[in-house]
């Protein structure tokens, strides 16, 4: 497993573990609607700007483990506190 800082291209990924982890920490805490209208474009779009920002260092950790066919997907890892998972995306076998 390789873990690193997130970096162009890591927007969709992030995105998507953004967005699933809100929907599931927050199930029961926040108005389902507003769980249900989060958005994983709306959220890679954010990332996008972020990551590509060339005053900013990304301080956003990815931990990336290699598939057999080489492609990856986004979890959540679990155990995190909310505080952990805003700041470590994990990057897991498809």
């Amino acid at each position: 497993m390789l873990i690193r800082f997130a970096a162009p291209g890591d927007e969709h990924g992030i995105a998507v573990v953004h967005v699933e982890s809100w929907q599931a920490a927050y199930r029961g805490l926040m108005p389902q609607k507003v769980l249900d209208e989060l958005s994983i474009e709306q959220r890679e779009s954010g990332w996008h700007e972020y990551l590509h920002d060339t005053e900013r260092v990304s301080r956003t950790l990815v931990a990336e483990r290699d598939s057999e066919d080489g492609g990856t997907k986004v979890e959540e890892r679990p155990g995190l506190t909310l505080n952990e998972r805003r700041h470590v995306k994990v990057l897991r076998a498809a």
